[in-house]
C-alpha cells in the first residue's frame, strides 16, 4: 500500500499554529492537522513524527476522533468530484508571490483550489477542496456527524475527520 503524504494535511508554514505544522506522534498515533482536516495513523506505520508539543492539543484530537467514531450511523461513500475550482489568485498552483519570494497563496491557503465551493453529503455540507483531497485515502468513506460536528472518515489504514461548512 502506498504511503499517505501526511504533510499534505498539515497547516502550512505561515499559520500562527506552529504546533500543526508537521504530523506529531501520541500514544501510538501519528495524526496530521490544519485545523479543518485530521488524519490518524498507527506510529508504527509512520515512524519519526515528533512528539506533540502542545499536550492538549494532542488529547484534543484523539478525544475527538474517539467521538466523531462512536454511534452506528452508516458510513457513506465519499461524493464523487470533479475537481474543484481553480484558485484565481494564483491560477492553482498554491504559490503566488507577495514581493517576498514565493509562498502559500493567501486566497486559497496554498491548495490551488477555491475555498467557498461546497458539496453536500447527506444533510451536511463539507469544502470541496477538503473532500477532493480525500480522494488520496485509500478506501474512504464518511459518516456526517451534523452541521456542529466533525465526520468521521474511515479509510484502509487509518481513520480521519472533516469539519463541516457552516452555510
Amino acid at each position: 500500500m502506498r504511503k499517505i503524504n501526511l504533510q499534505d494535511f498539515c497547516a502550512n508554514e505561515r499559520d500562527i499554529r506552529f504546533y500543526l505544522q508537521s504530523p506529531f506522534e501520541k500514544d501510538g498515533t501519528v495524526y496530521a492537522t490544519n485545523g479543518h482536516l485530521l488524519i490518524a495513523v498507527p506510529a508504527n506505520e509512520y515512524p519519526g513524527a515528533q512528539p506533540h508539543v502542545e499536550g492538549k492539543h494532542s488529547a484534543l484530537a484523539a478525544a475527538l476522533v474517539e467521538k466523531a467514531f462512536s454511534g452506528d450511523d452508516e458510513f457513506h461513500l465519499l461524493p464523487q468530484l470533479v475537481e474543484p475550482p481553480k484558485c484565481r489568485e494564483c491560477e492553482g498552483t498554491g504559490v503566488a508571490d507577495y514581493d517576498d519570494g514565493p509562498e502559500d497563496c493567501l486566497a486559497c491557503g496554498g491548495s490551488g483550489y477555491e475555498r467557498f465551493t461546497v458539496v453536500a453529503v447527506g444533510d451536511t455540507t463539507f469544502a470541496a477542496h477538503y473532500i477532493y483531497k480525500l480522494r488520496v485515502l485509500p478506501g474512504a468513506t464518511i459518516k456526517p456527524n451534523g452541521i456542529k460536528a466533525p465526520a468521521a472518515i474511515l479509510f484502509t489504514g487509518g481513520r480521519a475527520l472533516l469539519m463541516p461548512c457552516k452555510v
